[in-house]
């Protein structure tokens, strides 16, 4: 009786099933860009791409990875650069920044300081958008405090910092990092080994009435090895495009950078014409000591 029920069910099963057809918005190509600016570095990068029309079958092979043809430029205090297509050979080690092996970056290689305005514009094949920021100040760190918290199995669950800080007036968004540089594992007379380099980051608002503020890096696994005790934390006051960018695109990506999609979520843009981010930040750093 027990066998007829479950063929039974599985019969029922069968026979609901049916293709459902999905109506698709009409595709509308346009050009999407992603640039992290960042006053103090020797290059600067412009990630270029296009939207992929979801009606075609087998879409991911119809991307354009050449963009040979594309302009990208930048505007810096009103002094403007063309910027330079990168091989493939020399900008692998930053598609892991954007979660995305498909698209090209380009790069302006001088380091310019004291930036307060830059502006982006990209045209290709009768495309064009724009875009522009300002670089914002960041307030020096005076002074910075490490503690660990939760130790267990060699690592380390949970880290504090207190930094104490002049903000300025008015709510500012900060983004904040702790990194655990590099450190030798084992050596010996022949060979040493080293760890990897490992980081993470949070997010905070602050006023100038908060001169010190205090932030738990949680679920992180920095190794409690006793030869590394020595940090880096680095502060950078961002714009709200960008926090709603990252936040947005953590959602939409898996952390494994395949480029799948975890759940549908739009996420915000300052690009017009187009699709993605573009910001310029200035960060400041300090070493510290885990206590």
């Amino acid at each position: 009786m027990k066998t007829n029920a479950t063929i039974f069910f599985l019969l029922f099963l069968t026979s609901c099933k049916q293709d459902v057809a999905v109506d698709l918005p009409p595709f509308e190509e346009k050009l999407v860009a992603i640039s992290y600016i960042e006053e103090g570095d020797s290059k600067y990068l412009v990630y270029i791409n296009k939207t992929i029309d979801p009606h075609l079958d087998n879409y991911w092979n119809y991307i354009d990875t050449s963009f040979a043809m594309a302009k990208v430029m930048l505007s810096i205090d009103n002094v403007p650069f063309e910027l330079r297509r990168m091989p493939k050979s020399e900008y692998h080690k930053y598609i892991s920044s954007v979660h995305n092996s498909y698209g090209r970056f380009f790069a302006l290689d001088k380091k310019v300081k004291n930036i307060t305005n830059v502006k982006l514009t990209m045209e290709y094949q009768g495309m064009k958008v724009e875009s522009e920021c300002n670089m914002l100040p960041t307030p020096h760190i005076e002074n910075a405090v490490l503690t660990g918290t939760s130790q267990s199995s060699g690592y380390y669950s949970g880290m504090k910092v207190k930094i104490s800080a002049n903000f300025p007036a008015g709510i500012s968004l900060y983004m904040i990092q702790l990194i655990q540089p590099s450190y030798i594992v084992y050596q010996d007379s022949v060979n040493v080994w080293y760890s990897s380099q490992y980081s993470t980051k949070g997010y905070f608002t602050s006023t100038n009435t908060d001169r010190n503020k205090e932030f738990i890096f949680s679920n992180t696994s920095f190794s409690s090895n006793t030869n590394q005790r020595n940090y880096i934390i680095v502060l950078t006051r961002i714009e709200k495009a960008y926090y709603d960018f990252a936040l947005t695109s953590k959602a939409q990506f898996n952390e494994t950078d395949t480029f799948l999609p975890t759940e549908t979520t739009e996420v915000p843009s300052n690009i017009r014409g187009g699709y993605g981010i573009f910001t310029a930040m200035k960060s400041d750093t300090a070493k510290v000591t885990l206590q």
